[in-house]
């Protein structure tokens, strides 16, 4: 089997398009399985166009999704709309940095202002949309070959365990881990687990979320503008977050395995 694998695509359609076809996806008539390892929207502004096509390549039956933080904050800003008294708190929040505010707004057709008038309505809204009733619904916590192991951040484990005083999930167990755990272990990066020798056991973790440029710059002491936005490549790991936001460009990963 051919795996293709993007992550942090952001709603970022035009490049993610771009990426897909120079990386021979879409030529490819062997079988094969696209794996988007997170964080599908936010940020970029074609959230509508990116929602149309994962709605298609989902239908098609040869796509993966897996569960990024990004999921989870949209799920959980909808959450805070259906429950809050005073939505301007949403101001200058991290579901404003993080660009999920604004997708829930192309998404849903909710401006702004509607939003603020009206935070259930746009909950309600929103969980209308394709995007939540069915991309969202999609996602899995991580997706595991012969040979690699697919997630957006990393396994939970002891280091983000540790912070919230909670049992820690180890090597063996951490395919069982809570929604907790997997929850916060999507905000986890593969920096940690090279600092904290957390590497997966006889497998190649391929991962999202981090921007590949800090492993290029600070393991690789990599300096070319055209080549630190490349996958990182270390032991046991490959990283593929391209920052497309800065970079204008989606990394495609192709392996083969059972």
């Amino acid at each position: 089997m051919r795996y293709y694998v993007v992550s942090d695509l952001h709603s970022f359609y035009t490049p993610f398009m771009k990426a897909l076809s120079e990386s021979g996806f879409f030529a490819d008539q062997g079988p094969k399985k696209l794996i988007i390892c997170g964080d599908v929207f936010d940020r970029g502004r074609e959230a509508l166009a990116m929602e149309s096509c994962v709605s298609d390549l989902l239908d098609g039956g040869e796509t993966i999704l897996i569960r990024g933080n990004h999921e989870d904050l949209m799920t959980d800003l909808v959450d805070f709309l259906e429950h809050t008294r005073d939505p301007w708190r949403l101001i200058d929040s991290h579901y404003e940095h993080n660009g999920t505010l604004r997708s829930l707004c192309d998404l849903s057709g909710i401006s702004l202002m509607d939003l603020m008038a009206d935070p259930a309505g746009a909950a309600a809204a929103m969980r209308e949309t394709v995007a939540f009733k069915k991309i969202i619904p999609a996602s899995i916590d991580y997706y595991e070959t012969s040979h690699y192991v697919f997630l957006h951040g990393w396994t939970p484990c002891r280091i983000i365990n540790a912070k919230l005083g909670e049992p820690a999930p180890t090597f063996n167990d951490w395919r069982n881990a809570n929604e907790t755990d997997w929850k916060c272990a999507r905000w986890m990066d593969y920096l940690t687990a090279i600092q904290e020798n957390l590497m997966v056991p006889g497998k190649m973790v391929v991962c999202g979320h981090r921007s590949v440029k800090y492993g290029n710059i600070s393991y690789l002491k990599e300096d070319d503008p055209d080549l630190i936005y490349r996958p990182f490549v270390y032991d046991g790991l490959i990283a593929i977050d391209a920052t497309t936001v800065i970079s204008g460009r989606v990394n495609v990963l192709v392996v083969e395995d059972d």
